[in-house]
């Protein structure tokens, strides 16, 4: 800590070791078979529980980080006038756990999914019986799980100005975000075309249909996708999806609309051979978008 008269700075370093933290886990799933082997156990409610999660302390993370806070009001301004920073970066790294029970997305996201640095700059002015504050804030990078994209940092900029009309009511106006700067969009959302034509869909069917005698259109995905008794050439078409798209290839054509997560997952129960690990993946993703599997 500095405090040398109109200037003075506050510096926080802090390094945290937790052992056995408590957190979710990633998504649990169960197949088709496992649902099949519950009810003839006798668990009636087993077609019910599509997908899971518990708490777990089976992990452990070590965060470190920066705390700033700095003010100076320049004597020549009358000490009228205040200018502040404040800035903070922390970092937290998963240093043991489980795969069992967090996948390395959970994994990221317990890492990423706040930004690392932050501060924001401000000016405080006292003009007769006005107060004035200017705030400009930063915010670093972030990543968000639902959307499997990160986000650029960005900033926004505060106004405020506050008169007292008497000893107990203070008239304040001004606008958070002033200059209203609007937020990042995903561009994989934003990809064309979308729907029936998803992009995603095309190309993967383009690449993975090369022996079939007429290649399925995206058209045809999306109609298969949602069809309750799928032909034989649904399912196969279907089936290209479930064995041969990888992850992003899935997030891509869900965010431009080939299906929801809910249909999805419906569609992989009714084809029934899916992977553990996929149809983890896709429950996850179906509970995140509050989609009921």
């Amino acid at each position: 800590m500095l405090d040398g008269g109109p200037f003075s700075l506050t510096a926080d370093y802090f390094r945290i070791r937790l052992a056995d933290r408590l957190a979710l886990t990633q998504l649990f799933a169960l197949t088709a078979p496992e649902v099949e082997g519950l009810l003839a156990e006798g668990v009636t409610s087993a077609r019910n529980l599509q997908n899971f999660r518990f708490f777990t302390n089976h992990f452990e993370t070590l965060t470190r980080g920066l705390d700033l806070v700095a003010t100076y009001a320049p004597p020549s301004l009358g000490g009228r006038t205040t200018l502040g920073l404040l800035f903070n970066h922390t970092a937290t790294t998963v240093t043991r756990f489980d795969p069992a029970v967090l996948d390395a997305l959970r994994v990221r996201e317990l890492q990423e999914a706040i930004p690392g640095t932050r501060w924001n700059a401000s000016v405080r002015h006292e003009v007769g019986r006005w107060r004035l504050l200017g705030r400009f804030s930063y915010y670093g990078e972030w990543f968000d799980s639902r959307d499997l994209y990160a986000y650029r940092g960005d900033s926004v900029v505060d106004l405020e100005a506050a008169y007292p009309v008497s000893d107990s009511t203070t008239l304040t106006v001004g606008g958070q975000n002033a200059f209203g700067n609007d937020p990042e969009e995903n561009p994989i959302a934003l990809a064309k075309p979308r729907g029936a034509n998803a992009g995603a869909i095309t190309g993967l069917l383009a690449g993975s249909c090369c022996g079939w005698g007429r290649k399925p259109s995206a058209a045809e995905f999306h109609d298969a996708v949602r069809e309750t008794e799928p032909t034989p050439r649904q399912r196969a078409i279907i089936n290209v999806l479930i064995t041969e798209a990888s992850n992003d290839t899935i997030a891509l054509a869900y965010l431009q609309g080939a299906f929801t997560w809910r249909q999805l997952a419906t569609a992989m129960r009714r084809h029934g051979n899916y992977s553990p690990r996929l149809a983890r993946y896709v429950n996850l993703h179906a509970d995140a978008s509050h989609e009921a599997t």
